[in-house]
């Protein structure tokens, strides 16, 4: 559900959307995708591979792509390696839909600087 209502609301204010079900999923439309894929939206615990191979995955496929992972359970989201790290920023679900467009867009803000 969550995965649907971020298509939409991303749809809607312009942004193109490839949507997967899993990480491997995923991996599979950024290779096959023939356009650039600016970034990707995961959530910290999905099926497939963990998060953290995705973003290498991904790093390697598309290594101009950003990544904002998403959770509903900051506490342990913020153990999560990637985002200790602070190399990748996080969204705290529950959102709203002018909080997801804000943050998309300032995750690509960031990569442009």
């Amino acid at each position: 559900m969550v995965r649907l209502l971020a298509r939409e609301i991303l749809e809607t204010v312009g942004y193109r959307v490839l949507e997967a079900s899993d990480t491997d999923e995923a991996l599979a439309l950024c290779d096959q995708y023939t356009a650039p894929v600016h970034l990707a939206l995961v959530d910290v615990v999905l099926p497939g591979r963990p998060s953290h191979e995705f973003a290498a995955g991904l790093k390697t496929s598309r290594p101009m792509a950003r990544l904002l992972l998403m959770s509903g359970y900051t506490d342990r989201a913020v153990v999560h390696p990637l985002i200790a790290s602070g190399d990748v920023p996080l969204l705290e679900k529950p959102f709203t839909a002018e909080g997801l467009a804000r943050k998309v867009r300032e995750v690509l803000d960031a990569a442009a600087d």
